[in-house]
């Protein structure tokens, strides 16, 4: 008897959903969405409106706090989201929904077993459309629109519907087809011309031009402390160069991918190497016959550390908790990063025990 170790794809999941009108405007250049619904959307949460105008749940239920960019903040304090996830919860599937610290609904995304797949939806605090498309293999495809805080329509854009899953920079490239400023006149329909968003308390977020439908020349965006966030430069498309900084302007990051999964230090072949070298087929499975694919969710912190741990789809046999141990025994790994800012991410990773 022998294992054979497939299906070790990582996925990414941290970091997504934003609370901005112009998040997927400018999905490189503002927030990073996707380092984060995947984030934590494969670690297995289950949301569920949890305030004390609401009625208590009467399930036993974990709080999550999400910082600014959706990410797993390291303490309540930095928070500025929250989700509540089932205690011991696996992938999930169905309905899930992010909220704003003050109880409104943020997002609602449809999850296929731990992974985004199907309608996602944002919405402004007073329950307005904020923006709304369809995610497939984690990915944004398709036509994506969003609106204004008025109503108002603001922008139109595509999506690559072929889209590779778990690629380096989780970020697609999308095409922008039409842009309306507030007052609902429109600024281009051909996808030239300028590009301007604003965040909630009115001050500038991002500004830009958009070249045949893609972003092209110096882009720039802002705290909403008004303080300068990144400058970047973009051909066609593509992230040229970027340089961000920290909302008190302390320290300074270079980057050439806006987002940027952890990965092993051999990356995927030197994970599978670790995996065919350390993982062994319990005696019991290998006895009762029991195969199967294990997840395993754990978090890489701003260090590379893996902590947290946690089976996430069990077989049962003993692979669940050899799995467990060997993740557990993993070296540090390289940590993602947004616009070159090192932060947590939560990954999930599966581990199929066969038989032959």
């Amino acid at each position: 008897m022998n294992t054979k170790f497939i299906s070790l794809k990582l996925a990414l999941v941290n970091a997504a959903f934003t609370r901005k009108s112009s998040i997927n405007a400018q999905r490189i250049n503002a927030r990073l969405m996707n380092a984060a619904i995947a984030l934590l959307g494969a670690a297995g949460l289950f949301l569920a409106a949890c305030f004390p105008a609401l009625p208590q749940p009467t399930v036993p239920l974990d709080t999550v706090y999400l910082d600014r960019d959706y990410l797993q903040a390291r303490n309540p304090r930095e928070a500025k989201y929250y989700l509540l996830q089932l205690k011991d919860a696996r992938l999930p599937h169905g309905i899930v929904r992010y909220y704003s610290l003050d109880g409104a609904l943020a997002a609602e995304a449809t999850y296929q077993k731990g992974v985004r797949e199907g309608e996602t939806t944002y919405f402004y605090p007073n329950g307005d459309t904020r923006g709304t498309g369809s995610y497939h293999q984690d990915q944004q495809v398709g036509k994506w629109q969003w609106w204004y805080a008025n109503g108002k329509p603001k922008l139109v854009q595509e999506y690559p519907e072929a889209v590779k899953p778990y690629h380096p920079d989780p970020a697609p490239r999308y095409r922008a087809e039409s842009l309306w400023d507030s007052t609902g006149t429109l600024v281009f329909s051909n996808g030239t011309g300028a590009y301007v968003s604003y965040h909630d308390n009115g001050r500038p977020e991002s500004k830009g031009q958009f070249l045949d439908g893609y972003q092209h020349g110096t882009w720039t965006g802002y705290h909403d402390n008004g303080k300068l966030y990144y400058e970047e430069e973009w051909k066609a498309g593509e992230l040229v160069s970027g340089k961000s900084y920290s909302e008190d302007g302390a320290q300074s990051y270079t980057y050439r991918r806006a987002a940027e999964m952890p990965a092993h230090p051999g990356g995927i072949p030197g994970l599978a190497r670790y995996l065919s070298r350390t993982l062994r087929y319990p005696a019991t499975a290998r006895k009762e016959r029991i195969g199967g694919e294990v997840v395993i969710g754990f978090t890489v912190d701003e260090q590379g550390s893996l902590a947290d741990a946690k089976v996430l789809k069990p077989v049962g046999g003993g692979c669940d908790e050899e799995a467990l141990r060997v993740v557990r025994g993993m070296e540090k790994w390289e940590p993602g990063r947004v616009k070159g800012r090192p932060v947590r991410v939560a990954y999930s990773l599966p581990i199929r025990f066969v038989m032959q």
